[in-house]
């Protein structure tokens, strides 16, 4: 089970706090707003459906979102957020090895530092990444 932590980017208490069901299929990577759809009101799907959901979900307040995916070994989604301040790494999935990890606007190296395999990718197929840690102003 996971939780969908898109609201991390509204307030500091977390808005969207259901719980959804991680089934490892994600249906139409090519349709991503039908994507978004399926996993926020069946609350289940892949890593991409709730990469979607949470595009979705940030470009309903004005960031800017695009998706990102992992270069080797099994596929993985995220995305890269732009709040106004730079692109920083987000996985709405609260994955990773461990369970407990919250990726939200963290830098590259904040991830990589962390864990230096399971978001790998290849930065020159991306916009330029903030290399500063997120400072929240709200």
């Amino acid at each position: 089970m996971f939780r969908i932590l898109c609201g991390s980017a509204f307030s500091s208490s977390t808005i969207v706090d259901t719980t959804y069901t991680y089934s490892s299929s994600s249906a139409k990577r090519w349709d991503w707003k039908r994507e978004a759809w399926r996993g926020l009101t069946r609350k289940r799907g892949g890593c991409f459906t709730f990469c979607a959901a949470a595009r979705v979900l940030l470009e309903k307040i004005g960031a800017r979102a695009i998706f990102i995916t992992r270069n080797s070994g099994i596929r993985h989604d995220w995305l890269l957020v732009d709040l106004g301040t730079g692109w920083y790494h987000f996985d709405p999935l609260n994955s990773g090895p461990s369970a407990k990890f919250q990726c939200f606007m963290l830098t590259t190296k904040e991830v990589q530092d962390l864990y230096p395999f399971f978001w790998r990718f290849n930065e020159k197929n991306y916009p330029e990444l903030a290399d500063t840690p997120f400072v929240r102003d709200w």
